[in-house]
C-alpha cells in the first residue's frame, strides 16, 4: 500500500512521463490509474487502454473524489496541455501522486503504442467531418444567403465539437450530461477497469 505525503508526487514515477516510460510503468504497476481529460468525442476516436474519460471541463466538480486514490494517477490528453491543467485542478483539490503523459495521445501514437477505439468511433469521426463540411459550406454561401450560412455554421460547429445538432433547450432534454463522467470517476477512484 502506498502512503501519500505532502508532495505532489509520492510514487517513484516522474511528474512527466514519455510514452515509453509510461508503457514500462504500466507493465510493472497495474494499480496506475489513467485519467483521460479530453472530450468524449476525442476519447471514442482513440484512447489508451484502461483509461477513464473525465473531460477537463467537468473535472473540477469531481476533483475532491480523487483524494482517496492510493495509486499514481497519470493524466492524459491530446498533447499534454489539458493534462497539465487537470493536474493543477486536482492539486488544488488536494490530490497527490499526479503525473502527466508528456506529448499526450499524439506522442503515444507516434511511439507506436496501441490505442483503443470505443464503439461509435467511426460515427464520431464522420460527424466531425460533416461538421467541417457544413462550416466550409457556410463560408462559401455566406454573402448570398446569410441566414442559411448562419444555420450551416452553427450546425457545423456543433457537429465538429461532437455536440448534438440542436441545443438541448430546443429539444427539451437538457440534463447535467455528467452520468458517464460520474461512472468514470467512480470506476477510476475504485480502481475498476474502464468501461
Amino acid at each position: 500500500m502506498r502512503h501519500h505525503s505532502d508532495s505532489i508526487v509520492s510514487s517513484s514515477l516522474p511528474p512527466r512521463l514519455g510514452p515509453g516510460a509510461l508503457a514500462a510503468a504500466l507493465e510493472h504497476d497495474p494499480e496506475i490509474r489513467l485519467l483521460d481529460v479530453r472530450t468524449p468525442a476525442e476519447f471514442v476516436v482513440g484512447h489508451l487502454d484502461g483509461s477513464h474519460n473525465v473531460p477537463l471541463d467537468q473535472l473540477g466538480a469531481f476533483a475532491t473524489q480523487f483524494q482517496s486514490v492510493d495509486a499514481p494517477i497519470v493524466l492524459v490528453c491530446r498533447s499534454g496541455v489539458r493534462a497539465a491543467s487537470a493536474q493543477a485542478i486536482l492539486q488544488q483539490a488536494g490530490v497527490r501522486d499526479l503525473h502527466v503523459l508528456e506529448g499526450g495521445v499524439l506522442a503515444w501514437r507516434a511511439a507506436r503504442h496501441p490505442v483503443r477505439q470505443a464503439a461509435g468511433a467511426t460515427t464520431a469521426l464522420l460527424r466531425r467531418l460533416a461538421g467541417m463540411a457544413a462550416i466550409i459550406s457556410a463560408l462559401v454561401i455566406g454573402l448570398g444567403q446569410p441566414i442559411l450560412a448562419l444555420v450551416l455554421g452553427v450546425v457545423g460547429f456543433r457537429l465538429a465539437l461532437g455536440l448534438s445538432v440542436l441545443p438541448c433547450a430546443a429539444v427539451g432534454s437538457c440534463g447535467s450530461g455528467s452520468g458517464d463522467t460520474e461512472s468514470a470517476v467512480r470506476a477510476c477512484v475504485a480502481g475498476l477497469p474502464a468501461a
